[in-house]
């Protein structure tokens, strides 16, 4: 596990760390003893051992640093999804310090965002899928919101197209809500400095933020947040 530099405009109290996993071997022991037994269980039911490796070295990681930061063992740590999936502290847990966190993981790289203000949201692609123009078109016509779509003309190239995809998934796993059917209705745009501008027409969710991170080639990844006020 190695710490990344955060971008300059996000705000302070973020970390963010890289894990780069050994898809040549097995779980770990130390790794497996830090789940809880529901993740053990779900890590059982992995068919092939890459995505067991993937998802309990994540799990043991984000254990054993909430467990710093909460003055406890990783297997203390109490962890509850919310509606949509994403993982986050059991109530009454952390009542004092309450850090909200977010992992993202693809290939051999994992990634994952911990904060001690605001709700954040990470994610990483490998974009080794390379699309014919025409399952590109498809794919950009199920991700893109009508704003962008008319922005791009349909016309991207695929390295924008994860440019995209990477900053939309990022802002709607910091909003905590279902990707899937929200990713039309989110838009986002590539500004100057890695930065991206992100819009909404939902009334009741707040202002998001979003930056492009440094990625190893082959890979892309983004960073959002929501203000501080809003995750109190």
């Amino acid at each position: 596990m190695k710490r990344l530099s955060c971008p300059e405009r996000a705000p302070a109290g973020i970390a963010l760390y890289q894990i780069d996993f050994d898809l040549e071997r097995p779980l770990a022991a130390d790794d497996w003893v830090c789940l809880s037994i529901d993740e053990q269980v779900r890590a059982s039911h992995f068919h092939r051992y890459q995505d067991r490796v993937r998802f309990g070295v994540m799990r043991a990681t984000l254990r054993r640093l909430l467990g710093q930061r909460l003055s406890c063992t990783p297997q203390e740590v109490h962890l509850e999804l919310n509606q949509f999936g994403k993982p986050c502290l059991a109530g009454g847990q952390g009542a004092v310090f309450h850090p909200r966190f977010n992992l993202t993981h693809t290939g051999a790289i994992g990634l994952l965002a911990l904060s001690e203000g605001q709700e954040v949201g990470i994610d990483i692609e490998y974009c080794d899928t390379v699309f014919t123009p025409a399952e590109l078109a498809g794919v950009v016509k199920q991700v893109l919101s009508q704003s962008e779509l008319q922005q791009v003309g349909g016309n991207l190239a695929q390295d924008q197209f994860f440019t995209r995809w990477v900053g939309k998934e990022a802002a709607l796993k910091a909003l905590g809500v279902g990707i899937g059917e929200h990713l039309q209705t989110l838009s986002v745009w590539p500004a100057s400095g890695g930065a991206y501008a992100v819009s909404h027409d939902h009334p009741t969710w707040p202002v998001v933020c979003a930056h492009r991170l440094d990625s190893p080639p082959g890979y892309a990844a983004a960073l959002a947040w929501l203000p501080p006020e809003v995750s109190n």
